[in-house]
């Protein structure tokens, strides 16, 4: 299992959206929690497991994800097919989230990777900034555990 923790938030107020805003934050900025996942290795498993025996484990993985996800206070904000984007109001949430995603994927034969980051963010409308550039980068859960 890996899980890197990258920055930390300190004093978040919880706005009735969801969303934790900081008084002190900019308009556009809040204080977040974002998880990162992704499956270790997953184009290996697709020619190893095959389109339909790969489908089904994707879609008992994402069972697994939404079910955790509104288990520990999340939300999914992007799904990558093998991977999701996630936020949290706080980092024990999403540590806790991460931990239960780890192990229950295990459980398919699959190894998931997890980042984390606590700090602003900003959002425009609904997007999360940087998200789909970090996803053309590689992915950004195995470079996040990088720095660690």
């Amino acid at each position: 299992m890996l899980l890197a923790i990258d920055g930390v938030s300190a004093g978040p107020l919880a706005s009735p959206s969801g969303m934790t805003h900081d008084a002190n934050a900019p308009a556009g900025r809040l204080h977040q929690t974002l998880l990162i996942t992704d499956i270790v290795r997953s184009t290996e498993h697709l020619a190893r497991l095959g389109d339909t025996r790969w489908r089904e484990l994707l879609e008992r993985h994402d069972e697994i994800v939404y079910e955790a996800v509104e288990d520990t206070g999340g939300r999914v904000l992007t799904d990558r097919g093998d991977g999701f984007l996630m936020a949290f109001d706080n980092r024990g949430s999403a540590i806790v989230c991460a931990e239960e995603l780890c192990v229950a994927t295990a459980g398919l034969g699959v190894e998931l990777r997890a980042g984390i980051h606590a700090g602003e963010c900003e959002l425009l409308g609904t997007a999360w900034p940087g998200w789909p550039s970090m996803s053309r980068r590689g992915s950004a859960s195995a470079r996040m555990a990088a720095r660690c």
